[in-house]
């Protein structure tokens, strides 16, 4: 009698249920720290995939976290919205990278608050496994800042303060600008920030100014150097 060997597929399982609040132009968040992949008949696989299977936008970005294994190659289609991961390597190298996976969507076109499903497959030499899948929840839009470098207080009435587009979609601000010794010059607490280049209704010279913008409690941050042109 001959006995075929058959394969059985690797398995997915302990994914969190819970949906992941995502405000559009946030920085990354991690998909899941939980999930494991189980294969009772092998310890190597061959690939994986993840891709946004509802609700998929240009602008939508999959990453994952580099330097967990040289045998795999990571390849995303920002057409599609698919991340493929491929090459052999351990079930355990595997498992790292799928709770190193990562979701950022910036503010492009017109932005809709829709839920996302990111869904996460494996696949050992011949099967694919089950489908494990989690829902980024899309709560609000916070577009990017606009920030220009330089401005003239020359009261011409044109480019006479620095301003910041779409600061007003935010509702915690703290805007600090120093000199060049460190000494704080300005500071604003509210979203309708302008900044006239003076310190105290005095004319501050012209030159480079550091700044440091934090928004809604730290979770955007900017910082660089503005120069006052006169």
């Amino acid at each position: 009698i001959k006995i075929n060997k058959v394969n059985d597929a690797p398995v997915l399982t302990n994914i969190e249920t819970t949906s992941i609040l995502y405000s559009l132009g946030d920085p990354a968040v991690q998909i899941t720290n939980a999930i494991v992949i189980n294969d009772v008949d092998d310890n190597f696989l061959f690939s994986a995939r993840v891709n946004i299977s509802e609700n998929f936008t240009r602008g939508d970005v999959l990453a994952v976290e580099t330097g967990i294994s040289q045998l795999i190659t990571v390849a995303y289609n920002a057409e599609t919205g698919v991340l493929d991961l491929s090459g052999k390597d351990t079930r355990a190298n595997y498992q790292t990278a799928l709770t190193k996976v990562s979701f950022r969507s910036p503010v492009s076109g017109e932005a809709e608050i829709s839920d996302k499903r990111i869904v996460f497959t494996v696949k050992d030499s011949v099967d694919v496994s089950n489908a494990m899948s989690r829902i980024v929840s899309i709560t609000e839009i916070f577009p990017e800042v606009s920030i220009v470098d330089a401005f003239t207080p020359n009261d011409d009435g044109v480019n006479d303060v620095w301003d910041f587009l779409n600061l007003d979609f935010y509702s915690q601000v703290e805007l600090a600008i120093f000199d060049r010794n460190g000494t704080r010059v300005f500071e604003c607490k509210t979203n309708d920030c302008t900044w006239d280049g003076k310190m105290n209704g005095k004319e501050l010279p012209p030159g480079p100014y550091f700044y440091t913008l934090y928004l809604n409690g730290g979770k955007r941050k900017y910082q660089g150097i503005v120069t006052i042109l006169r």
